[in-house]
This record gives structure tokens, C-alpha cells and sequence, in this order.
């Protein structure tokens, strides 16, 4: 055999091992990328149960205070329902593309009050589980399928049809026609005013 055919058929294999190959590498890449992501998506929403624990602390709106927390992770899929915008005082009419934002991302949060500073406890407990958007192509679907095969009956493939209806055993869901994580943390705050009926904190003036 001559070196030109061996060269032809170094080459030939290469080939079929590249064509085998770069598909598991680019697979693996991706979903290295999907997991970085949702680790930083589990990041935000630890903070935006921390926020709408400290609003239920000083009688603001957890709902709000945890949609505005989640914005940088709403995603760009929506399920087309008509949601009220998150809004903080001093905040009337001066950030429409926030307002919209907001919107976005109070469709896929859900905040449940575990313990209010009302109840005489002395703390404050606020889950707050978040549907969010795996936006990386083909590893998203990948992992909501394993997700499946692992937790059959708790991958629900259907939308989200606003805050606080996300299903209570749901670990994914779809929303307009793209795969989400069902992400969810909780936060526990002490209440500066523990009694029954009362505001959170005190206001404290300087003399």
C-alpha cells in the first residue's frame, strides 16, 4: 500500500472519529454551561427569598420584593397571561422597561409565607420557588427529560398560569414552549417587634 493511500486513510478515520465525537463533546460543553447557570439562577433566587422575607419583615410585599429579586434571571418566554408589575415605593410610573420586566419574571415566582411577623414567633419565614428558564438549546431538554426519567409524574408539561401556580411537587415545567427549573429557597429573618399585630422594626431617630 502506498503512503498517499495510507495518508487517505489516516485521514477517512480521523473523520468518522471527529463525526463520532465533537457531537458527546458539544453535548457535554453545553450542558456544563446549563448547569453553570442554573447554579447562578439558585444563587439569585436565595436572594430574592431573602428580600421578600425582609419586606414580610417590614410590611411590604414579598410577592414584589421576590419578582423584583428574580428580574436578571425572567427570562424571555412568557406564557402570554397578563400579570400586575412588582413595584417599590418611589417607583410609580418611572421604569417601564423594569415594569415589564418585573411582569416577567412575577409570572414564574411563587412566594409562600411560612411564618409572619404577625404570628408572635419573633421571626419571619418566606419560601419563594421560581420556574426558571434553561435557555441553552438541547441541553435544556436533555435535562427536563432526565429530570422525568428520574422524577416521573413530577415534570409537568404544561405553562405556568401565573404567581402561586406552579404544582407543589412540580421540579420542571414549560413555559411558552421552553423547558424551566423549578428552583426554591427559603429565608428566615428575625422580627426586630415580635409582637402579635405589629409592624416588623421600629423606627429609631437619632436625639
Amino acid at each position: 500500500m502506498s503512503a498517499g493511500t495510507d495518508k487517505a486513510g489516516d485521514s477517512g478515520a480521523a473523520m468518522v472519529e471527529f463525526a463520532i465525537v465533537f457531537p458527546l463533546q458539544l453535548l457535554v460543553f453545553l450542558l456544563g454551561l446549563q448547569l453553570c447557570l442554573i447554579i447562578i439562577g439558585k444563587q439569585i433566587v436565595n436572594w430574592s427569598a431573602f428580600c421578600a422575607t425582609r419586606a414580610e419583615v417590614v410590611g411590604e410585599s414579598p410577592e414584589d420584593a421576590a419578582a423584583l429579586a428574580c428580574i436578571p434571571i425572567g427570562g424571555a418566554s412568557t406564557s402570554g397571561g397578563s400579570f400586575t408589575p412588582a413595584a417599590m415605593p418611589g417607583w410609580e410610573g418611572g421604569a417601564p422597561d423594569l415594569e415589564i420586566l418585573s411582569q416577567r419574571a412575577k409570572e414564574k415566582v411563587q412566594v409562600e409565607v411560612v411564618e409572619s411577623t404577625s404570628s408572635g414567633t419573633g421571626r419571619a419565614v418566606v419560601r419563594v420557588r421560581f420556574a426558571f428558564e434553561m435557555m441553552v438549546p438541547l441541553a435544556n431538554w436533555v435535562i427536563y427529560y432526565g429530570l422525568d426519567g428520574f422524577n416521573p409524574g413530577l415534570v409537568h408539561f404544561g405553562s405556568v398560569q401565573g404567581s402561586g401556580s406552579i404544582p407543589d411537587d412540580a421540579v420542571a415545567t414549560v413555559i411558552g414552549g421552553v423547558p424551566h427549573l423549578i428552583l426554591t429557597e427559603e429565608s428566615v429573618i428575625a422580627a426586630l417587634n415580635p409582637k402579635p399585630n405589629q409592624p416588623g422594626h421600629d423606627i429609631v431617630e437619632e436625639p
